[in-house]
């Protein structure tokens, strides 16, 4: 689930930067090209960094 990804990597030493889901995916690389496209409730996309 989105909400456990921060508490899952920290066991591996690792601590979540930032987190977006498919609205934001869409918002931030599909509408700037003009598509009409979707995307599912499966992506995710997770950027962390090793501590």
């Amino acid at each position: 689930q989105p909400d456990e990804v921060a508490g899952f990597i920290a066991d591996y030493g690792w601590r979540l930067v930032e987190q977006a889901g498919p609205d934001e995916l869409v918002q931030r690389y599909v509408e700037p090209t003009g598509r009409k496209l979707r995307a599912s409730e499966l992506e995710w996309s997770a950027y962390a960094d090793k501590v």
